[in-house]
């Protein structure tokens, strides 16, 4: 992640993805994106920003790290710190991808809610987060549009190594019938610039 420009953060994710069914272990689709801080907690009691994202297809739609597709999904993230320990965050984000090679396209409404709890200092944290996410499919061969829901449930951690270096790891559950899958995600996020993403927002943040 880099943030040279007050306020404006871009990243790059680069997920690992090992599948606890041992299916498949490998690199997943990279997203590429940036989001803009318009409210700050320390400011206005509240955190509050936009962002756009692409996603690039270099995960292996075969072994079911990837998509086998690129896209784009827009957002807007609301979060507060509690107590100085508890932050709570929620997203609402439409996505779409580009067409596959059946000319099919998908479009997705993202719901997430996500709390992070701080352990140790601002050094450990515990993380969970939920995510509704409806899905329509349409192309040739499609009466109208298909409708998948995917639910899931990712309890996780995060360890601040140092200031801009984070590591994180989830362990990403499917609640809906039609897609109980289990994985294992585990990534390193390095920021450049003046924003560090846990200690952002956080008045109590040293």
């Amino acid at each position: 992640e880099f943030s040279f420009i007050k306020n404006l953060q871009l990243g790059l994710e680069v997920p690992f993805i090992s599948r606890l069914d041992a299916s498949a272990t490998g690199v997943g689709d990279m997203k590429l994106g940036g989001h803009y801080q318009w409210l700050q907690e320390s400011i206005h009691h509240l955190n509050l920003s936009t962002g756009l994202e692409g996603t690039l297809p270099t995960g292996s739609e075969v072994n079911g790290l990837g998509k086998g597709v690129g896209g784009f999904e827009i957002g807007i993230n609301l979060g507060r710190w509690w107590l100085g320990r508890f932050h709570l965050m929620g997203n609402l984000g439409y996505g779409v991808t580009t067409l596959n090679t059946a000319g099919e396209r998908e479009q997705e409404i993202v719901l997430r809610q996500a709390l992070v709890t701080r352990l140790f200092r601002n050094t450990i944290y515990l993380t969970e987060e939920f995510q509704y996410q409806p899905e329509f499919h349409s192309g040739p061969g499609v009466i109208g549009m298909e409708k998948h829901q995917s639910v899931q449930f990712s309890p996780g951690l995060i360890v601040a190594i140092r200031h801009g270096v984070e590591w994180k790891t989830s362990f990403p559950i499917g609640l809906a019938a039609a897609d109980p899958n289990f994985s294992w995600r585990s990534q390193l996020s390095i920021t450049f610039g003046e924003l560090d993403s846990l200690a952002r927002g956080n008045p109590d943040a040293r």
